[in-house]
């Protein structure tokens, strides 16, 4: 064997060695959690600068539930990195994920909480093209479905991605992904042909839908009960 390639061995070798013991050292007592001791934590719920009472769930390979009641409670935690979440309540903020981490001897946290806010519909009808302007200041994960009555054919929300039809509409005729929250305005085209002259009777309906990530999915009601925001439909032509 030549100097060269031994120095190449002893090189990779410290390398290896040098890895290991950053890993052993940083990398895996985050990974287990494995900080010695204890803190002290205080934690609340909090919207608009106000204490909230909201269920939180604290996790660590264990699970813990805390209800906040107007201020901060009190628990005792080991060390390590939590993963924090909102239970849906009766309130309907949407839920957050957060990740802390508690390495401290006492330790605070104030959990923000995000409330949906009222969305409006307008709408204008040129004969072919339904021009929408939706506006809110917190709408999460938007959605759109459309209802129509048989004598307007080939709706379309343009630009926009077909997806399956949501809880609650299935006897609709399409749901299509806004693919983003609406915090101001936004404005949306529905293309549409007619098949006989519309009656009285006809229609062209949306509904503006919000929605909240629930088991590794976008969902919009959860045992039947909305999530979020109310639900906003709009006769449109």
């Amino acid at each position: 064997m030549n100097k060269g390639t031994t120095s190449l061995i002893i090189i990779i070798l410290i390398l290896a060695s040098i890895s290991g013991v950053l890993y052993v050292k940083y990398e895996l007592p985050r990974r287990r959690n494995m900080q010695k001791g204890f803190a002290n934590v205080s934690i609340s719920a909090m919207y608009g600068g106000k204490y909230i009472d909201s269920t939180l769930v604290i996790q660590n390979g264990d699970t813990k539930e805390i209800t906040t009641r107007n201020g901060y409670e009190f628990l005792r935690l080991k060390k390590g990195i939590y993963e924090i979440y909102n239970k849906n309540t009766s309130q309907n903020f949407y839920r957050s994920i957060l990740e802390y981490n508690i390495s401290l001897d006492v330790q605070r946290i104030d959990f923000e909480l995000s409330k949906p806010k009222e969305v409006t519909i307008k709408s204008s009808n040129n004969g072919s093209l339904i021009e929408i302007e939706v506006d809110s200041e917190n709408f999460q994960n938007a959605k759109l479905c459309l209802q129509h009555s048989t004598n307007y054919i080939f709706l379309n929300l343009e630009s926009k991605e077909e997806i399956d039809l949501l809880d609650g509409y299935e006897d609709w005729d399409k749901c299509y992904s806004l693919e983003k929250s609406i915090i101001s305005k936004e404005k949306l085209n529905i293309s549409y042909e007619i098949f006989v002259i519309p009656t009285e009777e006809d229609f062209i309906k949306i509904a503006i839908i919000d929605t909240d990530f629930i088991n590794g999915e976008y969902r919009n009601r959860l045992d039947g009960t909305d999530l979020g925001g109310e639900d906003q439909i709009k006769k449109v032509a």
